[in-house]
């Protein structure tokens, strides 16, 4: 734990859904408070307008996960179980430690998505020295790759440089969020509860944070599964799951549907064909 607790800035790239995942996570935020740190814990799970429900229950004389969970809406957010992030919430909340939302709120999203993130750029200045900034070809190129795999290769060619737009203005505007708490008096530090796919370099939070806080250092940690334990050196398909990370964390696969099947196959409409009525 010593190299993450000795960072400004730690990543902590998960599976949303793995358990294991959420319990390193709590154990790294207690790590931190052990040592005399100060953190504050952000999350991507939390959007930024929020932020007033979360501090209404921190100001209350005994928090409870109970209460955060009602008070930011949970259960209607489409986030896995809260009983999965229990832990982290839970250590956060002992510690009395600031709980900071990362995520931008669903109005900005649909502007980004609609208007594209030249446009996103303008109306949210502060955000310029990310989007602004140039982006490496082979990096644009394996942004592009993830989006395809992600989605399972089952959506048009067209729409992926727009969705890799939307996930840079995410990681733009969480960035922000996190170089201003950990600029914030009686903070030490940031401790950033985020999917995995946000924090790989050489783009991600980590190239979006050396835009708005280099000062500060960045850890990307990446929270891992393999389908059985590994004896002997890394097998190449770990390798390649670690890569663009500082450290990683492997757990053993936990058992879910295949998130393919949710994803249904988009064909071009032929001429004349109306869209899907609703």
């Amino acid at each position: 734990m010593t190299q993450i607790s000795a960072s400004d800035i730690v990543l902590l790239g998960e599976h949303h859904d793995h358990p294991v995942h959420h319990e390193v996570q709590s154990r790294v935020v207690d790590d931190w408070v052990a040592r005399g740190r100060r953190p504050a814990v952000l999350f991507e799970m939390l959007r930024t307008d929020q932020q007033p429900a979360i501090d209404a229950v921190l100001a209350s004389p005994s928090p409870s996960s109970d209460a955060f969970r009602a008070a930011v809406g949970w259960d209607e957010s489409g986030w896995p179980d809260f009983a999965l992030y229990a832990p982290v919430f839970e250590a956060a909340l002992r510690h009395r430690l600031p709980i900071v939302a990362a995520q931008m709120p669903r109005d900005q999203s649909q502007a980004l998505v609609r208007n594209g993130i030249d446009a996103f750029a303008r109306d949210v200045p502060e955000l310029a020295p990310v989007l602004g900034a140039p982006v490496p070809e082979a990096a644009a190129a394996a942004l592009i790759d993830r989006m395809r795999s992600g989605h399972c290769g089952r959506l048009p060619e067209s729409m992926l440089p727009r969705m890799a737009e939307v996930q840079r203005g995410w990681e733009a505007w969480m960035a922000h969020e996190i170089a201003a708490a950990v600029e914030t008096d009686d903070v030490d530090g940031a401790i950033v509860i985020i999917g995995r796919g946000h924090t790989q370099r050489p783009l991600g939070l980590p190239f979006a944070l050396a835009q708005l806080a280099p000062a500060r250092s960045v850890l990307s940690v990446g929270l891992l599964e393999v389908p059985e334990p590994e004896v002997g050196p890394p097998s190449a398909a770990l390798l390649a799951l670690a890569a663009g990370h500082d450290l990683v964390f492997v757990a053993i696969e936990i058992e879910r549907p295949d998130p393919c099947e949710r994803i249904p196959e988009h064909r071009p409409k032929t001429a004349g064909e109306a869209p899907p009525a609703g």
